[in-house]
């Protein structure tokens, strides 16, 4: 803590110190201490203590204070501590003091707020299981018992390295923990392979990364451990799940009756042979028929009448968030499930029009948001095409504001107008780019000209730029 200057001022005495005196300098942080007063001392460097070597002292101190401690319990306290004997002496009291002598692994992790690593050998065994239902309820778990969600990631990512160590015996010595523990570490740990290690901890590196600025921080987490449960069992080979029969059966039954011999006159044969649920929206089907064709442009090319079907179903979701997952209705009835399926990308022609009422409808249901509010009144979208539009902001942190909550108003603009393929692309005022920056005499000359008396008070004073 001492400063440069003080530092020089113990320089005299440290270059002729008394014969008697020995100075023993102790610092966490040897780069500030100045040149001069490093090139006159002998330096050592003293490392992090092991986490065994902080366990053998807190079991010596228990034996000398007759003490009852677990392992497992000691072996937490000294990966708390970070390697410094103060600061596992500290949480060794206070762990002492709160379990009136008798330190259990459940009292030490209720002590420090540790969230058990019991919690990580379950979800990795549904991960492995890719059983999302239980993975998810498990997260649920950590979050009832108060911990925080960043917490738990960074948590399982930690978790997920120290399997990754103790899978191979040349890194066994990074992994410091005591030898019950290890041991199922080395045992969960031969269930995986480094493919598992190197995605997993991508994943989890950038949940974290994204944490922060997520909208819905939740949905984020989970959203993570879905995607590690695809990791060793991809979705799409677990033997329940069938990707794309769904999508045929529900094209099937859309033309049962012989519809060929009515080719001239497609728009009653259509309604007839239509399923009972979708009568209703057959009937104005005859006119946007043209329209049916580019929007879905399936792998069916023969028929006319199977074409605006998935039209018809898909006319329905239009203003509705759909987010698919490799098709997760796992164990779901194949025809409740097909809807959701048979529509990716929704193409629907839209106008400048239809997109500034959707524009103004994000504003009168967004109230709250003042700043993005602000920004979409000011700036309203241009056409550069017929999918891409363009708004002008004033400011740079207008920019990155409106870049930062683009998601959430894109998703509700495409849902408003059916188009998927909708852009919006947003650039600084070319009029506040160009501003200059006015010299002093500029800035003197401007003064002057909006007020008089500025001059006539330089005059008096005899002042004026050199």
């Amino acid at each position: 803590m001492l400063s440069s200057a003080a530092f020089n001022a113990f320089l005299k005495t440290l270059e002729e110190p008394p014969e008697y005196a020995i100075f023993i300098l102790a610092t966490t942080e040897k780069q500030k201490v100045i040149p001069t007063i490093l090139s006159r001392c002998q330096i050592y460097d003293f490392a992090r203590i092991t986490v065994p070597d902080i366990v053998e002292q807190l079991q010596y101190i228990c034996q000398q204070e007759d003490i009852a401690a677990e392992p497992a319990a000691l072996n937490v306290i000294a990966q708390k501590a970070d390697g410094a004997m103060r600061d596992a002496l500290s949480i060794f009291d206070q762990v002492a003091a709160s379990s009136q002598g008798n330190i259990t692994y459940r009292s030490a992790i209720e002590n420090l707020n540790v969230l058990d690593y019991d919690y990580y050998f379950r979800l990795i065994d549904a991960i492995l299981a890719a059983d999302v239902q239980q993975a998810l309820m498990i997260y649920k778990e950590v979050r009832d018992h108060g911990f925080d969600s960043l917490f738990f990631v960074g948590g399982l990512a930690q978790h997920i390295r120290d399997l990754m160590v103790a899978s191979d015996p040349r890194t066994m010595s990074l992994l410091e923990m005591n030898q019950e523990v290890g041991e199922r570490y080395v045992a969960q740990a031969a269930k995986l392979g480094p493919r598992f290690f190197y995605i997993a901890l991508d994943l989890l590196n950038t949940c974290d990364f994204n944490y922060r600025n997520a909208s819905n921080k939740l949905l984020l987490v989970e959203l993570t451990l879905i995607k590690l449960c695809q990791i060793v069992k991809p979705i799409d080979q677990l033997p329940p799940q069938p990707r794309v029969q769904p999508i045929q059966p529900a094209a099937a039954p859309a033309s049962p009756a012989p519809a060929s011999p009515a080719p001239a006159s497609p728009a009653p044969a259509g309604p007839a042979p239509a399923t009972k649920a979708e009568t209703p929206r057959q009937a104005p089907a005859a006119e946007p028929a043209p329209k049916a064709a580019p929007v879905e442009a399936p792998a069916t090319p023969a028929a006319s009448a199977p074409a605006p079907k998935p039209k018809a179903a898909a006319k329905p979701r239009i203003g509705s968030t759909r987010i698919m997952v490799n098709n997760l209705a796992a164990g779901s009835d194949p025809a409740a499930a097909s809807p959701a399926t048979a529509v990716t990308v929704r193409r629907e022609p839209f106008t400048e029009q239809q997109l500034l009422d959707a524009w103004n409808a994000y504003i009168e249901q967004n109230p709250k948001e003042q700043v993005i509010i602000t920004t979409m009144r000011m700036s309203q979208p241009k056409a550069l095409d017929d999918t891409t539009y363009e708004i002008v902001v004033q400011q740079d942190a207008q920019l990155k504001f409106f870049e930062a909550n683009k998601p959430k108003l894109m998703q509700f603009l495409r849902d408003q107008v059916g188009n998927d393929m909708l852009a919006i692309n947003v650039k600084i005022s070319e009029e506040i780019s160009e501003r200059r920056i006015f010299t002093p005499r500029e800035v003197v000359e401007e003064i002057k000209r909006h007020n008089p008396q500025f001059e006539q008070f330089l005059n008096d004073f005899q002042l004026g730029l050199a």
